[in-house]
């Protein structure tokens, strides 16, 4: 927490806020895992905060920023329970996965911002009298403009209009948590709201109400004179509020309200000079020059300009950053155009933070993506628990995963899952795209082990037949995950099959598998038998058929090897030192 209010108040804050943290922790089971611990700011005055306020209206405002989540409070002398509880459940809304339209994440932040501890309960739903006030004295909006209301519209954003706005969320939320006409079917409701459902049609699917119904029993519950609350059990941990305040360098407190002003939307010009301030001040600075570069990174980045993004995450990790997420998101931010890179970031990620589930995914895909299926299926297997947000990309890397292992039963199990959690038409299309790329997979695996070759080869082979002017065989076009339509063997002539891929094999040599030379452009593989060592380059692994013990995949790596019996069929070569080109490894 950075305050400009004084140590005393500081600590009083911290400790409401880590007292509902601890509630919806021990109440509701919600404890949000977050990327970096989220950052609270205290100003002390409204004059302070001004310039980071959001809108006129705000007192205070919980913001998904660019590398962490702020809560930001206005004036810690406002009445700060109501404030902290309110701003606490956006956090725990979006780290839950819920998308909610902004009345129901409005509404549900103020039902629990009332909440008031009583011996060893936690009173949920205490009707407070300003909101009641609101919506007494003037008229609740109707409920066609009130659910089309969103973050620019005037009613969310102005002083005029947000009171009733606010006050009718709350209300809504109450009445169906906490009205007996309501709460049974609430669940249903809700989720069928939360999966993109207009509330006007939920209600009447869920309660056969319509729009006038729901108005009307909403204007005679907020003049009831009495209303229910929800108690809960809860526990105060001892030892909340004990954190050891410290005076901020005038260094360290530029750079929090510069991240501040980076996250923000609105406030590009301030953040823009702030920002480079910073990267002036902390040139050369051991301590907070990676701190710095974080923040011009993240910023560059949301404000679209790629390529200075990249610059100040590389400057970052030469400065020696410790942020997991600076990391992952250098990572991501490269793609595919250093698939190396992004491993060795990744990894380091993984290192600085071992329990971030989205980091592990995004290795797994990179590790695919270099068809390192295997590491990439061990990557997956070590999750444990996946949130809904990520359950989609797991599941669709592991299903390419076990795809290029050829464990197509597997495969299929994990697109299946992958469908379920396909939430937009673009996930489902790919979906669709990485099914279709699987089952002609399988089907050009088991063409090529009846003839005994390796699928490239097989590609090859075909391709070696039209150049001799024979009958190819019948093509069948194939949608590739990336959207790419190339066309593959439908049926195979298995003995014309034979014959290319015969000639292809030459001649074999049998011995002792001594080494993987991967020092030149090109691996070399030295074989010795009893006479001589034999040294043959590989050209393509793709077009070597490589087979293990009755037919099983090899897993080869660069250096000496074990002691293994291989069999070596390769074809000529007139370059000195070398006996000929791999075109196929049997291991015993």
């Amino acid at each position: 927490m950075y305050t400009t209010a004084g140590a005393g108040a500081a600590k009083d804050a911290l400790k409401r806020f880590e007292l509902i943290r601890e509630f919806f922790a021990q109440a509701l089971g919600l404890s949000p895992q977050t990327p970096a611990p989220v950052r609270l700011i205290a100003f002390g005055s409204e004059k302070e905060f001004q310039p980071y306020r959001p809108n006129e209206v705000a007192a205070a405002f919980y913001m998904p920023g660019l590398d962490r989540d702020y809560i930001v409070v206005g004036d810690l002398d406002i009445e700060l329970w109501p404030v902290a509880a309110h701003e606490y459940v956006h956090l725990l809304m979006k780290y839950s996965g819920v998308k909610a339209p902004v009345w129901l994440n409005e509404g549900t932040a103020e039902l629990f911002s009332t909440m008031v501890q009583v011996a060893d309960r936690m009173r949920v739903g205490v009707a407070p009298g300003y909101h009641l006030a609101t919506v007494r004295q003037g008229r609740p909006i109707p409920l066609e403009e009130f659910f089309g209301v969103d973050h620019e519209s005037e009613r969310y954003t102005t002083k005029r209009h947000a009171g009733m706005f606010y006050s009718q969320s709350w209300a809504l939320t109450h009445m169906l948590f906490l009205d007996r006409r309501y709460m049974t079917a609430r669940p249903a409701f809700m989720n069928a709201v939360l999966a993109g459902a207009p509330p006007l049609e939920a209600f009447e699917k869920v309660y056969a109400k319509t729009a006038r119904q729901v108005y009307q029993d909403l204007e005679g519950y907020v003049r009831q004179d009495a209303y229910l609350a929800a108690n809960y059990p809860f526990q105060p941990p001892k030892d909340v509020g004990r954190a050891a305040p410290r005076e901020l360098e005038a260094l360290e407190a530029r750079l929090v309200t510069a991240e501040l002003l980076a996250s923000m939307r609105g406030k590009k010009a301030e953040a823009t000079e702030a920002v480079a301030a910073l990267l002036r001040e902390t040139a050369g600075n051991a301590q907070w020059a990676a701190k710095a570069q974080e923040t011009a990174a993240f910023f560059a980045w949301r404000e679209g300009e790629q390529e200075r993004a990249l610059e100040h995450f590389e400057k970052a990790v030469e400065a020696g950053s410790t942020s997991a997420r600076v990391y992952a998101d250098y990572a991501m931010l490269l793609g595919g155009e250093d698939l190396a890179k992004s491993e060795k970031l990744l990894l380091k990620a993984r290192e600085l933070r071992p329990e971030w589930v989205e980091t592990r995914v995004r290795l797994a895909d990179v590790y695919a993506r270099q068809r390192k299926f295997g590491a990439a299926l061990s990557t997956i297997l070590e999750i444990k628990r996946v949130r809904p947000a990520d359950a989609f990309n797991l599941f669709q890397v592991s299903a390419q995963a076990y795809a290029g292992l050829g464990q197509w039963k597997d495969a299929k199990a994990a697109l299946g899952k992958a469908e379920q959690y396909a939430d937009s038409e673009s996930r489902k299309k790919f979906v669709g795209r990485l099914r279709i790329y699987v089952e002609h997979a399988e089907q050009r695996a088991e063409l090529a082990k009846s003839v005994g070759a390796t699928e490239r080869q097989v590609a090859v082979a075909v391709r070696e037949t039209e150049e001799d002017g024979e009958k190819p065989p019948e093509l069948k076009r194939q949608v590739r995950p990336d959207g790419e339509v190339v066309e593959q063997p439908a049926e195979m002539n298995e003995k014309e099959m034979r014959v290319r891929l015969l000639k292809q094999r030459g001649e074999g040599v049998r011995g002792e598998f001594v080494e993987l030379n991967c020092a030149g452009a090109k691996p070399v593989v030295v074989v010795a038998t009893k006479d001589r060592q034999w040294r043959f380059r590989v050209d393509d692994f793709g077009e070597v058929l490589v087979t293990g013990v009755g037919g099983s995949s090899v897993e080869l790596t660069c250096g000496a090897q074990k002691k293994q019996m291989v069999t070596v069929r390769f074809g000529q070569t007139t370059v000195s030192g070398l006996d000929g080109i791999v075109k196929g490894l049997s291991f015993e």
